[in-house]
């Protein structure tokens, strides 16, 4: 069949500061052996500090450029710039083109953006078949799109079709680990899970072909296509007029939860979402990648995006489960700000306040990140002559890791003179004593907790230590935290919250709680309209833009 013939397939890669692992992806795409298509490969560069746009421009010196010039997820501004040379088909690939964003945008501004030019600029008024989005640090075997497209072909009311997600340390062999199969939405929960909830009319299907296999997770041999509702967007093909029918993604989200409303959006519009078993991509999931520092950030985009998520689903279920929602992340938020994780606790708050406010984009900038443990401990102060340190020790193997700690203490300290060191531990924790520290024993109970502070309130500590942001001791004074992990005691981060920080915590806790009503009022009067993301484009210049008149990044 002759290449004219072919079916078109637009593929939108966003990326931000790893050059190397964006061509990784590039060149998987290019390796893909699915026969007769056309690829229209968009890479977008999400305003990168680093090489990355230089370098994916070397690759492809004839590519179109695009900047988008607006630094808002709102709105997407292009400036449109064509080759001096026109481009020269290779194989299976039939354009290039490279859109830079001004700011970082976040996944919703990358896809956004990409997927704003493959619609208004490389692909308008030639609709190809499909649209594949694909995370930069995903690397499909040759045969992902293949599967991709054949999902698509076997059902044409299948709108979006998703891949499996194996897990890349293991290689494309034949023990391979899967990581994620099917997900599922739970309305009444605002869960995500693997499974179907108890009462879905799709729970009955689902348990039997998850029997026939072992898991829908692991080393299991999986193959054909199974309905779900989300495909991640680390590499998902959605149907070409099913996408104009459902839009650009809410720009509000900025990471997190995006690809969760976009892939229930198809489903509300009528299409079946499947995962293509078949269809594998190297990926690591959300899950494998947290770190101290990701978690606290995860937990602010989860709890802000999902609760918008649950206000504009038709399912009064969903609806319903706002109000809990809020009052968890609100919860949580002072329950952290109280037991020494200010951070965390301002991220909850600040995320229910993004809610009731319609506040999105990037969170504000993280107050720290783990350093090199002997510059943590320099920074507590730790050369006072005396000082008292208190640890938390609410679980269990806490203590041995407060041990290596206090032997780190006198190791940077050159001894343990003046050093007063004391563990926290829980009644309920039989956990072995170590000479020269004190202990405090308190029970779980609020009443104990509250009273067993009196130590530290006539002679505060200087450091207190929160393992793993655990610890359910509400240390009030001292206003010097250090975080470690109980595992690897390698760095840590150290947090200044004072007494007084943690009151205006209380204030605002107090006055979020306030205005909770009004938005739930708002919620129970049905789905929110679609936030719209307004394009505009300039049409194409003569010349190329070069790197040096590109918009700097912020």
């Amino acid at each position: 069949m002759s290449n004219a013939a072919a079916r078109e397939i637009a593929v939108v890669i966003p990326t931000w500061n790893r050059s190397d692992v964006a061509m990784q992806a590039i060149d998987a795409v290019l390796a893909q052996d699915a026969e007769n298509v056309s690829l229209h490969l968009i890479v977008v560069d999400n305003a990168s500090s680093d090489d990355t746009f230089a370098t994916v421009w070397k690759r492809f010196p004839d590519a179109d450029t695009v900047t988008n010039r607006s630094m808002s997820s709102r709105r997407i501004d292009l400036l449109i710039s064509r080759a001096k040379q026109p481009f020269q088909s290779n194989g299976k690939l039939a354009s290039v083109t490279l859109v830079r964003n001004t700011a970082n945008l976040g996944g919703s501004g990358g896809f956004n953006a990409g997927m704003a030019v493959a619609r208004d600029v490389v692909c308008k008024g030639s609709p190809p078949f499909a649209l594949w989005l694909l995370d930069d640090d995903a690397c499909p075997p040759p045969d992902a799109l293949r599967h991709l497209i054949a999902a698509l072909d076997s059902d044409p009311n299948i709108g979006l079709a998703g891949s499996r997600s194996v897990d890349p340390r293991d290689g494309p062999t034949t023990g391979e680990t899967t990581l994620e199969t099917t997900v599922y939405f739970h309305p009444s929960t605002g869960h995500l899970g693997n499974h179907p909830e108890p009462n879905d009319p799709r729970r009955a299907t689902h348990d039997a072909w998850v029997k026939s296999l072992g898991d829908c997770i692991g080393k299991h041999t999986y193959s054909g296509i199974v309905d779900t509702d989300v495909c991640a967007a680390c590499s998902v093909l959605a149907r070409w007029h099913a996408f104009l029918k459902v839009g650009l993604w809410d720009h509000r989200f900025f990471i997190y939860e995006d690809d969760v409303d976009f892939s229930l959006r198809f489903a509300e519009a009528g299409y079946r979402v499947v995962c293509a078993l078949d269809a594998r991509v190297m990926h690591l999931t959300w899950h494998q990648k947290l770190t101290p520092t990701l978690i606290a950030q995860r937990l602010f985009y989860v709890q802000r995006n999902r609760t918008w998520l649950l206000s504009r689903h038709p399912d009064p279920r969903a609806r319903a489960t706002v109000k809990d929602w809020l009052r968890t992340t609100l919860h949580h938020g002072i329950i952290a700000a109280l037991h020494r994780r200010g951070v965390h606790g301002d991220m909850l708050l600040n995320a229910a306040d993004a809610v009731v406010n319609n506040t999105g984009g990037k969170l504000s900038p993280w107050p720290g990140s783990p350093v090199p443990l002997a510059k943590a401990l320099a920074e507590t102060g730790l050369m006072n002559p005396t000082c008292r340190v208190a640890v938390v020790c609410d679980r269990p193997g806490f203590t041995r890791a407060s041990a290596a700690l206090r032997e780190q203490f006198i190791t940077h300290r050159g001894g343990s003179s003046g050093l007063t060191w004391i563990d926290c531990v829980p009644s309920d924790l039989q956990e072995p004593t170590t000479t020269g520290v004190q202990r405090l024993i308190y029970s779980r109970s609020l009443r104990s907790r509250l009273l067993r502070q009196w130590p530290f309130v006539l002679n505060e500590p200087e450091i207190v230590v929160i393992f793993d942001q655990a610890g359910d001791f509400p240390i009030m004074r001292g206003s010097i935290t250090l975080h470690c992990s109980s595992t690897d005691l390698s760095s840590g981060w150290v947090e200044h919250h004072s007494f007084w920080d943690r009151l205006a915590a209380i204030r605002r806790w107090w006055s979020l709680r306030r205005q909770i009503p009004a938005y739930l009022r708002t919620v129970a009067a049905g789905p929110a309209i679609e936030p719209t993301v307004t394009v505009s484009a300039t049409p194409w210049r003569s010349q190329p833009i070069s790197i040096a008149h590109i918009p700097s990044p912020l």
